[in-house]
């Protein structure tokens, strides 16, 4: 089972809520056997850190229509990710980045069980 964390970049950093997320997955994963990638959007150069805390595989997404955040685009490209990987579980963090995302998300897909801030859906 692929465990896919959606990393949270605010002001070119990573927050901590992706790291904890990653601690989670990675936890989830030695119980499963499953194994953790993340998605980043934008930032390339940030990927070693992702691999630094657990992610064995990074989706990065980088173009100019996602150099600021928009919940539709960013939406639609972790949605073609996880349906594209299919994807046993997604993590992003309680902060209002994955309360607004993680909805939009579970709108696009069926079939996954997201976990966000409200749980499961």
């Amino acid at each position: 089972m692929e465990i896919i964390v959606i990393a949270e970049v605010r002001e070119g950093k990573l927050k901590k809520s992706t790291f904890e997320c990653l601690g989670a997955a990675k936890m989830m994963a030695e119980k499963t056997g499953g194994s953790v990638s993340a998605i980043l959007i934008g930032k390339a150069d940030l990927a070693k850190e992702l691999s630094g805390h657990g992610a064995k595989t990074i989706y990065n997404a980088e173009s100019d229509s996602l150099s600021s955040y928009s919940t539709d685009a960013f939406a639609a490209v972790c949605a073609g990710i996880i349906k594209d990987k299919n994807a046993g579980l997604v993590l992003c963090g309680a902060t209002n980045y994955g309360k607004d995302l993680m909805p939009r998300i579970a709108a696009k897909r069926t079939g996954n069980k997201t976990v966000g801030p409200g749980g499961p859906s």
